[in-house]
């Protein structure tokens, strides 16, 4: 959020008798769907917390709007007039999600700007002159209506309260970004959150007025043996209390800040020369140190059970792990879960555990036998081969559960699209790949009732495993990210049927743009892993990832058709997939561009010449190639009649040709199109080509 203009904390000892907080706002401050709502509306939790000391009166009214242009303007209402009879000390401001209602919101924010400047400035004419808070508009959830319309409102009318507050210096408190977190914190209208919802907020506005946010703190990513990303400037950052003086200290660098008035704190440091140890401090109300700091490079691997999979369980484990412990400048961040989602019903207590603080753990591990064994193998192997090439410090962070899909790693605003609002709206019986839902169905059947608003979390939940872990980590800087994930996204388990392609396009080019957004460090490397043979239906799945490598940019794809299980979908060699992964970076990123870094990748280029489709690749390598030099296989061609065949094909000066001699009427082709293909298309560096689907374009008829 913008700006760090603020409103100076609250000290008891600066008033003699009762400290009066005034709550102005509308339904949300009012407490509408709250049961009881005198004692658990957010100001009456707030009281609670304040202490004997406040005394904490509402004036919410539902359906205030801040526009003088409406009849609903609060201060056309009496909460507004006994708002300011009670001459408060503090006043806490939160009201606009009603003038952001579709059909009003192009009239209302002409002049949403100026109306809600008056209502400030009635407030400061007071005698009390009171100390004065604003909020940000909360987030609206499914199954509002009309939810996705909405939004756009909604994102201009916060950037004019954050532009207001920054200019008058009065503290915007951030309730979106906690409250954007968790859907089963609001009612079931989607609008109004619930006594637990009201508890954030107040909690908030709290931590706020007395600028207690618990003291000095760092993300779980900074520690002991962590790697900085080298010849990048680097960003340090936490949490404090508000106003609090923040020293960060390393090698011969110092920066200071101060803590603004939602707690937070950030610095940015020189880039930093490879190497290290260093230690890292940070000083604030108290100092943390952290030791054996290194500056080198680092990558974010994430995904499902192919990128958990652990080194221990390796082919190769044995002779690997017994070389782990000669390369202590790998270093290993493992973010681990308990409980993990695996088949068996969640007790009580395990269910109590998957909340969005504390389900994750783990810490910075200098790499060795112990701590790689349990580490991703694919990660493991990713960290190992840019080490042997570049002689430099790897630190790699890996967050991967088993089963999970894409939208649980994804951010809620990625979501918030017209194809992609039946996956969070009642997620458990969305029309979808159903095999996670079924085992997060299994997971969760100890609980008690059926109400979406009272569902446990799970892992598998959309924005889950963003929101619990991957958001406290941004803005850390890193080289890139590595993925490979799919299974759970790609076909319904129960008929193998393929799920929506043009869906998960989106949810995929929604999840690098998003988290690129969200990092905020430009458009980082990310490569991913295409889905391997094995027996299921996964081709549309694969030839999305194809298509979607030339339609963003700064995207890396590994092809593993050839490394696959056929009926195992955990292939059990994974030095393969990281050393593929391995090239990307390399010859993309660390200069080594004479390197091979992909098999061939059909270009879209053709052209018909004597009864024959000639096609064109790119990373052709030193050559096209079959395997062992056998006949080419893998092409087939689909004629006018809709009817597939295979078509003899060989290699012939670095195209691929194909005969259609006996049917020139060829309308689609593809390549190693079939769970399990026998496809054997290489370059002379022995990188397989990518499966790939493509239709024909249309003839010209020139017969008049």
């Amino acid at each position: 959020m913008k700006g760090s203009a603020q409103t100076p904390p609250v000290l008891e000892e600066e008033y003699s008798g009762k400290i009066s907080v005034a709550c102005v706002g509308d339904s949300i401050t009012y407490g509408s769907k709250i049961e009881q709502r005198n004692l658990y509306c957010y100001p009456a939790q707030l009281e609670r917390l304040l202490g004997e000391k406040f005394e904490v009166k509402s004036f919410g009214r539902p359906g205030a709007r801040v526009s003088i242009s409406s009849s609903n303007n609060y201060m056309n209402f009496p909460e507004y007039e006994e708002s300011l009879k009670c001459n408060p000390d503090i006043v806490v401001i939160s009201l606009g999600i009603n003038d952001c209602s579709v059909g009003e919101w192009t009239d209302n924010k002409s002049v949403f700007t100026e109306s809600y400047e008056k209502l400030i400035q009635s407030y400061q004419n007071l005698d009390s002159q009171p100390r004065i808070w604003l909020t940000n508009l909360m987030p609206v959830m499914t199954p509002y209506e009309p939810f996705l319309e909405i939004q756009e409102n909604i994102e201009e009318c916060q950037a004019l309260i954050e532009s207001l507050a920054l200019r008058k210096k009065i503290t915007l408190i951030d309730l979106f970004t906690e409250l954007n977190k968790q859907h089963r914190i609001y009612a079931r209208d989607g609008i109004h959150p619930s006594i637990e919802g009201a508890e954030i907020i107040a909690e908030k506005i709290c931590s706020a007025i007395t600028g207690n946010f618990g003291g000095l703190s760092l993300p779980y990513v900074f520690g002991d043996n962590m790697v900085i990303q080298r010849n990048k400037p680097f960003r340090i950052f936490g949490k404090g209390d508000v106003g609090d003086n923040i020293l960060v200290e390393i090698s011969e660098f110092e920066k200071e800040t101060i803590v603004d008035g939602n707690g937070n704190w950030e610095v940015e440091l020189p880039a930093l020369k490879t190497g290290g140890p260093h230690t890292l401090s940070v000083s604030g109300d108290r100092r943390i140190e952290f030791s054996n700091v290194m500056v080198g490079e680092v990558w974010f691997c994430a995904g499902q059970s192919n990128m958990r999979f652990p080194l221990k369980s390796d082919s190769d484990a044995a002779a690997q792990l017994k070389l782990a412990g000669n390369y202590p400048e790998i270093r290993l961040l493992r973010r681990d879960v308990d409980p993990h989602p695996a088949k068996k019903v969640f007790k009580k207590d395990e269910l109590e555990k998957i909340q969005m603080d504390g389900y994750y753990s783990g810490l910075w591990q200098v790499c060795s036998e112990d701590s790689a064994g349990d580490f991703s193998a694919v990660g493991y192997y990713f960290a190992l081969h840019l080490y042997k090439a570049l002689d430099v410090p790897v630190g790699i962070i890996q967050n991967a559960i088993g089963g999970a899909p894409m939208e649980a790693f994804m951010p809620r605003e990625a979501l918030r699209k017209e194809r992609l609002y039946n996956l969070t709206n009642n997620w458990l019986n969305a029309d979808a790949p159903s095999w996670h839902r079924q085992r997060a169905e299994l997971n969760m059947s100890s609980r008690q009732g059926n109400d979406e608003c009272m569902l446990p979390h799970h892992p598998y939940e959309p924005t889950f495993i963003y929101y619990a872990d991957i958001e406290e980590m941004m803005p850390y800087v890193l080289r890139g990210v590595v993925w490979y994930q799919g299974e759970s996204n790609a076909t319904d388990t129960d008929t193998d049927k393929p799920w929506d392609s043009e869906i998960n396009k989106e949810l995929f080019k929604g999840l690098v743009t998003s988290w690129r957004r969200q990092w905020g460090i430009g458009d980082f490397p990310f490569y991913y892993v295409q889905l391997p043979n094995m027996n299921r239906n996964w081709m549309p799945f694969r030839q999305m990832q194809f298509e979607v490598l030339t339609e963003l940019p700064a995207l890396g794809m590994v092809v593993a058709i050839d490394i696959g299980d056929d009926n195992n979908v955990h292939p059990k060699s994974k030095y393969e997939v990281g050393r593929r992964l391995s090239l990307w970076a390399r010859a993309n990123i660390y200069g080594e561009t004479d390197l091979i870094y992909s098999g061939p990748v059909f270009n879209k280029k053709l052209r018909r010449e004597d009864g024959k489709l000639l096609l064109d690749f790119d990373f052709k390598g030193s050559g096209l190639a079959t395997v062992c030099g056998n006949e080419l296989k893998g092409f087939e061609v689909k004629n006018a009649q809709g009817l597939w065949s295979d078509v003899s094909s060989c290699v012939y000066a670095d195209s691929i040709v194909l005969d259609i001699s006996e049917d020139d009427r060829v309308v689609a082709l593809r390549y190693a199109w079939s769970p399990n293909p026998k496809a054997n298309l290489i370059n002379k560096e022995g990188l397989p080509a990518s499966p790939f689907y493509f239709e024909m374009p249309a003839q010209k008829n020139n017969n008049k």
